[in-house]
């Protein structure tokens, strides 16, 4: 990734880093290829990264008035876009950006079934960062939304993946949507308009 340095790259990783499902998680089947950082770290720069802020306001409705009055309602969470972009030139990245895809898609589910350990969890919350601490670092989000497509006039690599021959393109991209989610606690010890304007609230996962 031209001109980033390697500790400013894209990154979602599982923010319970040290749990002991996290590591049960990355030791063994597809998603092992992942297991040195915890999920994903993007290569390439995304095609496209969007934040959307907004502020939510009501209207005082004045009977007989022009220009009514806004009053301050909420600041919902932000919502982060982008579009990864994923290549495999060598055996290795084949199966790391097959990692990948399963990772994210892996990210949208619960723990469900009568074989479930943690029957009703939620998805994970993950660590998302990038471009440096006043950008991104270590945003808590869960992801909302993937999307994909193999073009039918792709190229295609086929790799051994646990004694299953697994074909992906040698590019694909892929579009990743997340969503904030902090901890209400953390949010009201931690926040003030002060803090957020001086930069000090960005080096602590608050964008």
């Amino acid at each position: 990734m031209a001109g980033i340095p390697s500790k400013n790259k894209p990154k979602l990783v599982l923010r319970d880093a040290n749990a002991t499902w996290t590591r049960n998680l990355f030791s063994s089947g597809i998603l092992k290829e992942l297991a040195n950082v915890n999920g994903i770290i993007f290569a390439y720069t995304p095609a496209m990264m969007q934040a959307a802020f907004s502020a939510n306001y009501g209207t005082y409705d004045t009977t007989h008035s022009v220009y009514q009055q806004q009053y301050y309602v909420n600041t919902p969470n932000p919502t982060i876009s982008m579009q990864a972009y994923f290549v495999s030139n060598t055996i290795e990245e084949a199966k790391y950006n097959i990692a990948c895809l399963h990772f994210l898609k892996t990210m949208t589910k619960m723990d469900f079934g009568s074989t479930a350990g943690l029957a009703g969890t939620p998805p994970p919350i993950l660590h998302f960062s990038a471009y440096g601490e006043y950008n991104y670092k270590n945003v808590p989000v869960v992801v909302s939304g993937v999307d994909y497509t193999f073009a039918d006039d792709a190229d295609l690599v086929t790799v051994d993946v646990d004694g299953s021959p697994i074909s992906i393109p040698t590019s694909f991209a892929v579009s990743i949507t997340m969503m904030m989610q902090q901890n209400p606690e953390k949010v009201s010890r931690e926040f003030s308009f002060a803090n957020y304007a001086r930069g000090a609230a960005l080096k602590n996962g608050m964008i």
